[in-house]
């Protein structure tokens, strides 16, 4: 049929008669196929449906509500948070252990620093108290552990006064908020027990502190007028209320500190101390910030210096140790204050506390009883 179209369409017009008939015969006939093609594919839909009928499916296992939730399991999860919550937090303290360098132990002082290790001074908690005489606690607790320490530091002292016999005695520290002021004070406190003459002497001009710690005021003449030829030693000794414990305030408002502490007069000064004295004890500021502690220290019979538990790094403590060795200073040893025993770590006493103190709070008038640094930190 397609040839003869063909054929028909190269000899004759659309609109001939002949080409006219095959073309509707065409047609006609392309009608046919295509209902027989459909009426093909219906058949074989037919046939493909058949095959999935109902008769064919059977039940495995029949649905079922359930009585108990699938997810989550409670006896597996509560496993496993005990589990993490005992392993993680022993597993973290292990960590913040291992990145803490600071110094804790008479072990880090020995390893690190390479010098005598005095004791420790323990953390002790306080009571609602705003004025910093109300700290001097050896006095006020004198059967304390606290008290007992600054005894031991006592005795390494005196053994040491069999060969050196030190009659001045610079307390400093590596820095800051270290313990030094009150340590020298509490330590001042024991000596004068055993019967030993002590003056207490406050070199920190620049931020002085025994004044207030001893309830005594800054603003009379002290050290830097003793210094400056300004008042006799007589005129700024004061008595305390700590049987043979005298002190020497700082003075008012020093305008130059290191200056003063490098007077002349200093000889002439430390000999007219130690001749009425056993023993001299020098209160200075710390050694990270300011040369005073450097500028005395060459002249004391022995330096000891304070450092605070937790906090005190060892490249920083081991540079000071090393200055004091370049002077040729006799460096007695070193105090690890605010020790805090915790379980599973050597305690000297047996027994750990907190510490509460108003050094950073003043003004607060006592009413409430936070969370504060040791005031043995001052």
């Amino acid at each position: 049929m397609e040839i003869k179209y063909a054929d028909l369409a190269h000899r004759y017009k659309p609109k001939h008669p002949s080409l006219q008939r095959v073309m509707a015969q065409r047609q006609s006939l392309q009608a046919q196929i295509q209902t027989e093609t459909q009426h093909i594919l219906q058949s074989l839909k037919t046939q493909v449906s058949g095959q999935f009928k109902g008769n064919n499916i059977r039940v495995v296992d029949p649905a079922e509500v359930p009585l108990k939730p699938v997810r989550p399991i409670l006896w597996m999860n509560l496993l496993m948070a005990s589990f993490l919550g005992l392993f993680g937090g022993w597993g973290l303290a292990l960590l913040v252990n291992y990145w803490d360098t600071t110094i804790k132990t008479q072990e880090d002082v020995e390893k690190f620093l390479e010098v005598p290790f005095f004791g420790y001074i323990p953390s002790i908690k306080l009571g609602k108290k705003d004025s910093l005489k109300g700290y001097l606690y050896s006095r006020e607790a004198p059967e304390s552990p606290v008290t007992e320490a600054f005894r031991g530091v006592r005795t390494r002292l005196l053994q040491m006064a069999k060969t050196r016999s030190p009659k001045t005695l610079l307390v400093t520290s590596a820095g800051v908020k270290e313990g030094k002021t009150l340590f020298s004070s509490n330590l001042a406190i024991i000596l004068a027990a055993g019967g030993l003459r002590i003056l207490l002497v406050d070199a920190d001009l620049r931020r002085p502190q025994l004044g207030a710690v001893w309830g005594k005021p800054d603003h009379n003449l002290g050290f830097q007028d003793l210094l400056a030829g300004e008042a006799p030693l007589g005129a700024v000794v004061q008595e305390t209320s700590v049987k043979n414990v005298s002190l020497v305030p700082a003075g008012f408002n020093c305008p130059h500190p290191a200056e003063i502490l490098g007077s002349k007069r200093m000889g002439g000064v430390l000999a007219e101390m130690t001749s009425q004295f056993d023993l001299v004890i020098f209160d200075t500021p710390p050694l990270s910030y300011v040369t005073d502690a450097m500028i005395l220290a060459p002249q004391m019979d022995g330096v000891l210096m304070v450092v605070r538990y937790g906090k005190t790094h060892p490249p920083i403590a081991k540079r000071h140790v090393e200055r004091f060795q370049e002077t040729n200073t006799p460096l007695l040893g070193v105090v690890i204050n605010d020790f805090q025993a915790t379980p599973g770590t050597y305690s000297p006493y047996g027994y750990g506390c907190g510490y509460y103190s108003p050094y950073s709070h003043r003004g607060n008038g006592g009413k409430s009883d936070v969370r504060r640094p040791s005031p043995l930190s001052v």
